[in-house]
């Protein structure tokens, strides 16, 4: 079973992940409404506890979310047909006693789409060169510049609000790694989905103009350009439609259509004027609706792709994970009753489950007793443990080594709760983050239950944009 997540999803369970860690609550929405499903997976679990938490009447974001995003498509659709049938009306229109000019009728309908188009084209493949750099984002860079304003403000504020403001600027960034493609692949569905409705607007427009009115087209320029070579080109222009009945107009309906300023239409051929008309539909059609077309089908698929490849694996997620996935943690002096021990979750795939624990030197841990925390409470399987110097990091080459050859899905790090985050520790951190596997995750496990200590712990990681998750041992 493979449940298919949608934006509005995402959003509510985000809401959902920050708000709480209730683990009463969530092990009884596991028993009564998704132990029985039989669901394997995750992403599958998660969407299953969303929709729980959703009966419970909370009020959540994704619904408002769809209503606005259904409202900017429609207002996008409405606003992209009246500007199209705006602009090429009055492009149909004759100037005096002139034809309409195919040129000027081209240049509204597809000219700046063309250059849009082009220009983004360069600008990927000049990143591809490695000719502009990767980071290279205006966007981007004006969010920067907002938030080094913000920084400078920063500065002003008293020292505890200033490390909960990075703290939470942290999270935002965090979230922003994750979720980035959810943010830029909306934008260009409706983008695109405006570009195939303008030219649907163009396209209505002239063929409300050639049903209803005698149009009469010709062409002229200052460039030193010979009818014969406009022909020529017309046909090339036209060559992806070349099937199609009066594709285009001919060599010598092109050279007879050819005229002077303030000439007028009744000195030139008729039925080489209305020749050009068919040329005209199937340039927009293809150069215009289909282009834009086959990028809003292609942005739509990219969207599916990117919500079909999340992991759900930030901190929230994982303690949510771990809250469904193992029996409740009572402390000693408040043993659990034997009968409300849930069953546990349906077996995961077997590399998440797999670990490494680096230890604190400062610890001498029972290597059994900690296997058994770490098996017990957050289902991972310590193979290998390594005693490590955590404020010096060049002191654990061969630690990070081990890390690397073994490429666990997890690593779990002992520090004691007493230690205060330092930058020493902030550079192991990463070191240890760099040599895990591509998709692993890193567990920052305190030695101690203090949830003081835990929330600086983990207002620290994400102050410094460390991707690792931070829990204390109960």
């Amino acid at each position: 079973m493979n449940r298919s997540w949608s934006l509005a999803d995402v959003i509510d369970f985000e809401a959902l992940v920050s708000r709480d860690g209730d683990e009463t609550r969530d092990r009884r929405i596991f028993e009564e409404k998704i132990a029985a499903l039989g669901l394997r997976n995750r992403r599958d679990i998660f969407h299953a506890w969303l929709d729980a938490r959703r009966t419970e009447g909370d009020g959540l974001p994704g619904e408002q979310f769809i209503t606005g995003w259904h409202t900017l498509l429609t207002v996008a659709i409405v606003a992209a047909l009246l500007l199209g049938a705006i602009i090429a009306s009055p492009a149909l229109l004759y100037h005096g006693e002139e034809p309409v000019n195919v040129v000027d009728f081209l240049g509204c309908a597809l000219g700046v789409q063309l250059l849009l188009i082009f220009g983004a084209l360069v600008v990927w493949l000049l990143r591809r060169a490695s000719l502009l750099p990767a980071a290279w984002r205006p966007l981007q860079a004006t969010v920067r510049a907002l938030l080094v304003l913000v920084g400078e403000g920063m500065r002003r504020l008293p020292g505890e609000q200033r490390l909960q403001l990075g703290a939470a600027l942290g999270r935002l960034d965090r979230r922003r790694e994750i979720y980035g493609p959810l943010a830029v692949w909306p934008l260009l569905v409706c983008t695109q989905l405006f570009a195939v409705c303008f030219n649907i607007g163009v396209l209505g427009t002239l063929l409300w103009r050639v049903a209803g009115h005698d149009q009469r087209f010709g062409w002229q320029t200052t460039l030193d350009i010979s009818s014969e070579s406009a022909g020529r080109f017309v046909a090339s222009f036209a060559s992806p439609w070349a099937w199609a009945p009066n594709a285009h107009p001919t060599a010598a309906q092109v050279i007879a259509t050819r005229y002077a300023p303030h000439q007028s239409h009744a000195t030139l051929p008729a039925e080489a004027m209305r020749a050009w008309w068919p040329f005209l539909f199937w340039s927009v059609g293809f150069y215009g609706l289909a282009v834009r077309g086959a990028l809003l089908a292609f942005a739509m698929r990219k969207l599916r792709l990117a919500l079909h490849r999340l992991q759900f694996d930030h901190a929230e997620a994982n303690a949510l994970w771990r809250r469904l996935n193992g029996p409740l943690v009572k402390s000693q002096s408040q043993p659990a009753p034997p009968q409300t021990v849930p069953a546990p979750l349906p077996t995961h795939p077997a590399q998440d489950s797999a670990c490494i624990a680096l230890v604190s030197d400062e610890l001498k841990p029972d290597d059994d007793a900690l296997r058994d925390h770490v098996a017990r409470v957050f289902r991972l399987h310590v193979g290998k443990t390594f005693p490590v110097k955590i404020d010096q990091r060049h002191a654990c080459a061969a630690q990070f080594a081990a890390v690397r050859e073994a490429a666990p899905a997890n690593v779990v790090v002992v520090i004691p709760a007493e230690r205060d985050p330092i930058v020493a520790i902030t550079l192991f951190l990463g070191e240890v983050v760099a040599a895990a596997s591509t998709n692993g995750s890193v567990l920052v496990l305190l030695s101690e239950d203090d949830p003081a200590r835990t929330k600086l712990w983990r207002d620290f990681a994400a102050r410094e944009r460390l991707r690792v998750d931070v829990e204390a041992c109960t």
